[in-house]
């Protein structure tokens, strides 16, 4: 193990979790949930991303793995790819490491019905159960 490496083991690590939601598309419901432990230092969003994009960007343009998947998405590769492409790469696993993130899972859950059931429906029947 590099010194660097082993310098990353006396930061605090914790666990996150990030909720992806696809925008622009009106008939699909798609999110990603991203659970993370990584280097506290990286558990906000924004800051997690930009370190997930810089081990991506690595690893594509280092491995023949990584330059063969961003070619086979397309040049379209985004978080609801991570699953099917990438859980299972050491290589990219230990770049993710190097740039604080520990573990990284990606669920993905899409739904292409059109609405008849949204967020804010009750779980009850509104004519039997009313306020008193």
């Amino acid at each position: 193990m590099s010194e660097d490496l082993a310098q990353k083991f006396d930061h605090v690590f914790v666990s996150v979790t990030h909720i992806v939601m696809r925008s622009g598309v009106t008939n699909e419901s798609t999110i990603a949930i991203i659970e993370a432990v990584v280097l506290e230092e990286i558990r906000e969003a924004a800051k997690f991303k930009a370190a997930l994009q810089e081990a991506i960007t690595w690893w594509m343009l280092n491995t023949k793995e990584g330059a063969e998947t961003v070619k086979r998405t397309g040049y379209d590769f985004n978080i609801g790819d991570y699953p099917s492409f990438c859980t299972n790469d050491v290589i990219l696993r230990t770049k993710l490491l190097a740039v604080g993130i520990a573990q990284l899972e990606v669920t993905v859950i899409s739904s292409d019905e059109s609405g008849e059931w949204v967020f804010d429906d009750h779980l009850f029947d509104d004519e039997l159960v009313t306020p008193e």
